[in-house]
Formats: C-alpha cells, sequence, structure tokens
C-alpha cells in the first residue's frame, strides 16, 4: 500500500476477522491515527464490515497511542 499497489483481504464472510485486519495493517502503515478512522476508512471500500468489540479492543491494545 505504501508503494502504490493493491492489497486484497479475503475470508469466508469477509466482515470480522478481514476487516479486522485491514483496519490493523491501516494503522500499522500510518494512514490512519485511530482505530475508528481505520474501520471508518477500510468501510469505505466494504460496507458490510463488522469489527466485534473484543477485536476492537485488541487492536487497540495493540497501538495504545492510536
Amino acid at each position: 500500500m505504501n508503494s502504490g499497489k493493491t492489497v486484497y483481504f479475503h475470508c469466508a464472510g469477509g466482515r470480522n476477522r478481514t476487516g479486522t485486519v485491514a483496519t490493523g495493517v491501516l494503522l500499522e502503515l500510518g494512514h490512519v491515527t485511530t482505530v475508528e478512522e481505520a474501520e471508518a476508512l477500510a468501510k469505505e471500500k466494504r460496507p458490510d464490515i463488522n469489527i466485534k468489540q473484543d477485536m476492537r479492543d485488541v487492536l487497540k491494545g495493540f497501538y495504545p497511542s492510536k
């Protein structure tokens, strides 16, 4: 993503795990500064993403300043 290439994420449903991973990648690469921003950006591409609260909490644990 930092080199201008497209990245695809896929799982059976494409809502929970995929959304969680995509959100984490956006945070890790510095494209956003909060979990909420990352989820909103991911939802622009896949509106039915539904990150479970426990996974959102884990992401906030990995990125405490975000």
